[in-house]
């Protein structure tokens, strides 16, 4: 469970393939006030994942998160989200996010990240470039993560020669 949240948590700082938005997507509720705020959570989160910390999860994620690690493993709650960190089966060494962004749409935003790390899981080396995706809702006047996958970046085709 640690290491789907782990794995989770890293993709969502280090995955952001950039996509535009405008003021007037952003809407006149605050638009570009949320999307700065989830930018820091989410840096907040990385930290924490580095550090093995779960008390970012216990505090930002819906008890019904739902996500998909890159294993391709359902992580069903925050609880057991949390039960997996506590594991300790995944160790990050570094989280180099490249590339990011959020998207506001009314009581949701979508973060898409891109990230390098490198870490192991069970002591064997899991590291290489990661994917994400982290779904925010505002559930109760709070914005919380209710769901998030990551994948594995493909590496580039070879040229052919």
């Amino acid at each position: 469970m640690r290491k789907l949240f782990m794995l989770a948590v890293l993709t969502m700082f280090a995955v952001g393939i950039s996509f535009a938005q405008t003021e007037q997507q952003q809407g006149q509720a605050g638009g570009g006030d949320v999307k700065q705020q989830i930018m820091q959570w989410m840096d907040a989160g990385r930290e924490a994942a580095l550090k093995g910390d779960t008390s970012w999860s216990e505090k930002h994620m819906a008890d019904d998160f739902v996500g998909v690690s890159v294993m391709g493993e359902r992580i069903n709650g925050k609880s057991e989200a949390v039960s997996r960190m506590k594991e300790g089966k995944i160790k990050y060494q570094t989280i180099d996010v490249q590339d990011r962004d959020v998207r506001v749409h009314g009581d949701s935003a979508i973060y898409i990240g891109r990230a390098r790390l490198k870490a192991t899981r069970d002591g064997k080396d899991i590291s290489g470039e990661y994917l994400g995706t982290w779904i925010w809702a505002k559930q109760g006047g709070e914005w919380k993560l209710v769901a998030s996958q990551s994948t594995r970046a493909m590496e580039p085709a070879a040229a052919s020669k």
